[in-house]
């Protein structure tokens, strides 16, 4: 199962096989080699996602929901920790 991580998506569980999402259409591989399996978390400045890339490695992805440079600060303090 593939999820689509557009926040206005109204049902965003999606067969592996799609690229794209069937509800809104959103790209589901994301920089083309990763595909989001299931959100693990969320916080004030991003949402954490697990995901596999496209050689079957499991990853972890934050997506940064905040737009500014206080977030930006703080995701890269939580990146070196």
């Amino acid at each position: 199962m593939s999820l689509c991580i557009n926040p206005n998506c109204q049902h965003p569980n999606n067969p592996d096989s799609n690229l794209f999402c069937v509800s809104c259409g959103s790209e589901l591989l994301l920089d083309g080699q990763y595909r989001v399996l299931k959100q693990l978390g969320g916080g004030g400045f991003g949402v954490t996602y697990e995901s596999i890339d496209d050689q079957g490695v499991n990853k972890v992805l934050k997506v940064l929901t905040l737009d500014n440079p206080e977030a930006l600060r703080l995701f890269k303090k939580e990146y070196e920790v």
